[in-house]
């Protein structure tokens, strides 16, 4: 018997923005768009860039004027730090009901290269990161966002670096000595990286990770794929 055709993947709303200086303080959110919030707006969202060398986040008011909704207070911080200019194309992608992602794509239609506030972009050569750059961002240190607490991705000079791009699954040891098999997928649509998936939310749980916690992780790699975590949690989070 023949195949019917295969179910439809449930895609991840998403709005772009052409900046042509027209939203230096705040950002409108399209009206069709603010429906995938499900009648509730956050208070506060999180913004995340995730750049070849770095994965960046902000968080940025979410206020409604009437019908309308902007992007306020926490805006001109990332005009700032994404060195927004005129011809820019940005791509929000929705991730959680608090979470969005942008990927920003220059007038030459190529992403654009984003450089974290204070550092200036490794020069890359054709291949990927020169081995020094490389070695600089290992162990990866990472401040979990909310979203990053159900699933987690590894920006791509990460994954590069730290050889990862051909494993399938990781063993997670905590702090305390304790192991958590972890699967790992690539995701390609939209821009790549390398996504934690099934077990990350248990390793999450078990360890009573919150946002604002600081996760490292060292890549020891092996027939496991061993990855050591250490954990900094942060002060003023209650734990569970």
């Amino acid at each position: 018997m023949g195949r019917g055709p295969s179910p439809k993947r449930k895609k991840s709303p998403s709005f772009f923005k052409l900046f042509l200086g027209d939203f230096p303080t705040k950002l409108k959110v399209p009206l069709a768009f603010v429906k995938n919030f499900r009648g509730t707006l956050p208070n506060r969202i999180c913004v995340k860039s995730d750049d070849l060398e770095s994965a960046i986040s902000w968080r940025v008011k979410l206020r409604k004027n009437g019908t309308d909704c902007y992007l306020t207070n926490g805006w001109e911080k990332i005009v700032r730090d994404l060195k927004l200019k005129l011809g820019d194309l940005l791509i929000f992608k929705l991730v959680s009901e608090e979470a969005l992602e942008v990927v920003v794509y220059d007038p030459t239609c190529c992403e654009k290269e984003i450089e974290e506030a204070g550092r200036k972009p490794a020069a890359r050569s054709p291949t990927g990161p020169s081995s020094s750059s490389a070695r600089s961002l290992l162990p990866y240190k990472r401040t979990l966002t909310k979203h990053e607490t159900n699933y987690f991705s590894l920006p791509v000079a990460v994954a590069t670096a730290a050889e990862q791009w051909s494993k399938e699954s990781a063993v997670i040891r905590g702090p305390d000595g304790r192991k958590w098999h972890v699967a790992m997928k690539q995701q390609t649509k939209g821009y790549r990286r390398l996504r934690f998936s099934r077990g990350w939310s248990k390793f999450i749980r078990d360890n009573s990770l919150l946002p604002e916690d600081t996760l490292c992780l060292d890549f020891k790699g092996g027939k496991n794929n061993l990855i050591k975590t250490q954990i900094s949690r942060a002060r003023h989070t209650a734990r569970r």
